[in-house]
């Protein structure tokens, strides 16, 4: 996290750096720090094998909703649990 807020700090980031990063720490989405359009998931296409990215900024409008227990529900796709023989 301290990375993250290094860069969306403006006396740090004084160029308007981007990083992109890849997480599997839910926590993330429990806390304010990212915008909607920010957050992106990506889910593995049964039929093509390919990996599918979407934002969750286009997948739901909706401000009042906790990120993060809509995640663990299987809102937004994925596979928020993997369970022993399903892989």
């Amino acid at each position: 996290m301290y990375l993250l807020k290094m860069f969306h700090d403006e006396n740090y980031n004084k160029v308007d750096s981007q990083l992109i990063v890849t997480t599997h720490n839910t926590r993330i989405l429990a806390s304010d720090f990212f915008r909607r359009e920010q957050i992106w998931f990506t889910e593995k296409s049964k039929d093509t094998k390919s990996t599918i990215l979407y934002s969750l900024f286009d997948y739901e409008d909706r401000v009042d909703r906790s990120i993060e227990k809509g995640y663990f529900s299987g809102r937004y796709g994925g596979l928020p649990d993997i369970l022993y023989g399903r892989i």
